[in-house]
């Protein structure tokens, strides 16, 4: 070996057993075209899904109809200073219902509040329900708690607004519904309803004493027996 003139040493990459490679992190164009397909065609299923219930279906609102009102367990007297924390009532509220539209419509479990001058008294634990398509009649029961709600005031006329009529008393029931269509037995994307409803009724103190004393006795009141009871529900969907 010449020592005046040393020679470059040559480097040498070695590879050992168990060494990882580099790789480019980056998808190959392949793919990319793989996701935005799926991403455009899931968009035209969901598009077509919504116009053939637009344009062909022609959804139509449901109808619900307070039926009559039953009896679980009733506290006339019930008082907060005594039972903080028990429901003062437990009732049943039968809903004749009406699907006016093509589809069926299948309806989620929910929980619904009641709300009296702004104030929350209760809720509606709704069953999960199916409506069939131009179906009339369906039955649809929801059981009601009242919190600490002293009906004694009521009759008494303490918790009422004075009318021309009488006294006027009105509820307000809101929540969310998630419902979802279907089409020769193929379910459509879900969709969340909001509810706002509100039950107005005019009566004169003899006229509710008297009609309360007959849910106390007979444990069911039919609505058809109370001609100034009104309701009004609106739906709207939740984007």
């Amino acid at each position: 070996m010449d020592a005046q003139n040393p020679q470059p040493f040559e480097i040498i990459e070695a590879h050992y057993p168990g060494s990882k490679e580099t790789h480019n992190p980056s998808f190959p164009p392949g793919k990319w075209c793989c996701v935005l397909s799926s991403l455009l065609l899931s968009i035209a299923v969901l598009t077509a899904a919504i116009l053939v219930i637009v344009f062909v279906l022609k959804p139509k609102k449901p109808i619900f109809h307070l039926h009559a009102i039953q009896l679980g367990s009733f506290k006339l007297d019930a008082t907060s200073s005594k039972e903080g924390n028990d429901s003062s009532s437990v009732l049943s509220l039968l809903f004749v219902t009406q699907n006016p539209n093509k589809f069926g419509i299948r309806y989620s479990s929910s929980v619904l509040g009641i709300f009296f001058e702004s104030n929350p008294i209760g809720i509606i634990e709704v069953p999960t329900f199916y409506q069939p398509s131009h179906s009339r009649n369906e039955t649809v029961l929801m059981h009601v708690l009242f919190k600490q709600l002293n009906i004694s005031r009521f009759i008494g006329g303490e918790l009422m607004n004075t009318s021309s009529d009488g006294y006027h008393i009105e509820i307000r029931v809101t929540g969310g519904i998630v419902a979802q269509p279907h089409v020769l037995n193929f379910s459509l994307p879900k969709i969340k309803l909001s509810l706002d409803c509100r039950i107005s009724m005019n009566y004169g103190t003899f006229a509710l004493s008297r009609g309360l004393s007959s849910l106390k006795s007979d444990k069911v009141l039919f609505i058809s027996n109370f001609p100034h009871l009104s309701q009004k529900c609106s739906l709207a969907l939740c984007i």
